[in-house]
């Protein structure tokens, strides 16, 4: 059915239904569209509407320990759809390695392996709009399109399929409101979860709307579908009947809080660049009907990952206009902010503040938009590379709740991101394998743009906010079992990025996609059969 807008909902009502998805991005619009004509109802409870509403974005907000991080509320959005709205559309599945424990990385390890994924990566490839479910070399170069001839044991050549991107609220809308079972609910900002007083199963959410009015959701079973800091934040808040939260038994809600950090860590310079890197910028492959857009990665192979004890850590080839300093400053990330905004169909958050941070960067904005106009004129041999790295899993980066409060009087998140020796030792020893594997080859060399920390002022996340409520068989180990339902609890589950044990180098989109895919079978299952039985270790 098409949308209810919760500003509508009589102050102090309960609706009922069987399943309550809470979050309508790229996992819980999945999740819906699964579940759409089963015999059960269910609701996805989305805290924004079709169209951007600044206030409810501004309920994004929260603090940083440190000046170490990013603004939350740039990073997400609230809105049907999701931070699918300004999704830039790479993707790319976890590759087998990225699920095995490694004795050098603690914490490693998925519960299952890559296998299990598969059949839903290749169905989460057609959810997000991109090719076929292959993403070997062999099956994409072209003649004018071909790898760097390095050596295998030390560089991997790998790809990634670029989405157009698919914008999730345009793409699913019709399909979730025409679902005579889905009932979404828009405008809908859920504050806490309410639970039996053992707090072993969940009974309800409480949901409150900008028009002062407070009502309550009832469910069989509940998804939170929200992201990597607010999934940790909604289960540390719902502290009603345990002052510690949700699924704070053994103290991991919120820990092990991962991101990509990239930087711009080296000049790869090439003697005859112009004939060799088509493969690695963005162009549309003619191998696949119809053509699909692909890029290639300089991946740091398995075998040197081992014996070197480092974590992922692989190339990206930007346009040359945005390998300079200024395609990162504020002003520039101000107006990127304003053109997703536009792109979207919204007017931009805090649009005056955004104007005026670009204004007060025209220079860079200027130098940037002269480069970007100049790069297909441009036979450089020369080319930056920003180093996307996997952050090994730490307890001590994490989420927690902040003393400051929303405006509904929530507790807003406060992220310490912290970084480890052998996140920034891998991205500098990647450095040094690939100038080794270019001077081996005979086609150039390469210049490090770090220092001997591996450290770099460009140093930043990829705003792929993961772990907080991670998977694994052990509650003392993990937020959520394989089934990515959280541990002591029967009827909820967590879906998202949120419950990654290990990050991998790639982009989550798609493998976020799949895990929704998984769970919404599962679910299927469990609402047949009934619930297993509440793990309470």
């Amino acid at each position: 059915m098409p949308f209810l807008d919760a500003r509508r909902i009589p102050d102090g009502a309960t609706l009922e239904t069987d399943v309550c998805i809470v979050g309508a991005g790229a996992a819980g619009c999945t999740l819906a569209r699964e579940l759409a004509g089963q015999d059960f109802k269910v609701f996805l409870i989305e805290s924004g509407g079709i169209r951007y509403d600044g206030r409810i974005q501004a309920l994004a907000k929260g603090e940083l320990a440190s000046d170490f991080g990013f603004p939350l509320d740039d990073t997400r959005v609230r809105g049907f759809g999701g931070t699918t709205a300004i999704w830039m559309g790479a993707c790319r599945p976890l590759d087998a390695y990225d699920f095995e424990p490694h004795d050098w990385v603690p914490y490693s390890g998925w519960p299952f392996g890559r296998s299990e994924l598969d059949p839903y990566y290749a169905r989460a490839q057609v959810v997000c709009q991109i090719g076929p479910p292959t993403y070997e070399l062999q099956d994409w170069e072209e003649p004018d399109a071909q790898e760097l001839p390095l050596d295998p044991q030390c560089i991997d050549t790998q790809l990634f399929q670029i989405s157009p991107p698919t914008r999730f609220a345009r793409a699913y809308r019709e399909a979730i409101f025409s679902a005579p079972n889905i009932t979404t609910l828009l405008h809908a900002n859920v504050l806490e979860i309410d639970t039996t007083d053992n707090t072993r199963v969940a009974t309800s959410v409480r949901i409150a709307t900008f028009n002062r009015t407070r009502f309550r959701v009832g469910a069989r079973l509940f998804v939170l579908a929200v992201g990597g800091v607010e999934a940790p934040r909604l289960l540390l808040a719902s502290n009603r009947r345990n002052p510690a939260g949700l699924g704070q038994e053994h103290d991991l809600v919120g820990r092990f809080f991962m991101d990509h950090p990239r930087l711009e860590s080296a000049v790869l310079h090439l003697n005859d660049a112009p004939t060799r890197m088509r493969l690695y910028r963005v162009h549309a492959s003619h191998r696949v009907a119809p053509p699909t857009a692909i890029e290639g990665f300089l991946s740091i192979a398995s075998e040197a990952l081992a014996r070197e004890r480092m974590v992922r850590c692989a190339f990206q080839v930007p346009p040359h206009w945005r390998s300079y300093p200024e395609f990162h400053s504020n002003g520039v990330m101000a107006l990127r902010q304003i053109a997703w905004a536009i792109r979207a169909g919204h007017v931009p958050y805090r649009w005056p503040h955004r104007v005026r941070t670009a204004l007060a960067g025209a220079r860079a904005v200027a130098l940037t938009a002269l480069r970007r106009l100049g790069e297909g004129h441009m036979s450089r041999a020369d080319f930056v590379l920003t180093a996307c790295g996997e952050q090994a899993p730490n307890p001590a980066s994490r989420v927690v709740l902040a003393e400051t409060r929303d405006y509904f009087g929530a507790p807003q998140p406060r992220l310490d991101w912290q970084l480890s020796e052998i996140d920034l030792r891998s991205i500098r020893r990647a450095n040094e394998i690939l100038a080794s594997a270019v001077k081996a080859a005979g086609i150039g060399c390469v210049t490090s743009l770090i220092d001997s920390n591996g450290k770099s002022r460009n140093l930043r996340g990829g705003f792929h906010h993961m772990g907080t409520t991670r998977m694994h068989r052990d509650p003392r180990q993990g937020v959520v079992d394989p089934d990515c339902r959280v541990h002591g609890m029967a009827n909820l589950f967590i879906a998202g990025s949120a419950t990654f044990p290990t990050g991998g180098y790639a982009n989550p989109t798609l493998t976020i996609v799949a895990l929704a895919l998984r769970l919404a079978d599962h679910i299927r299952d469990q609402l047949r059969n009934g619930p297993p039985p509440v793990n309470v270790c």
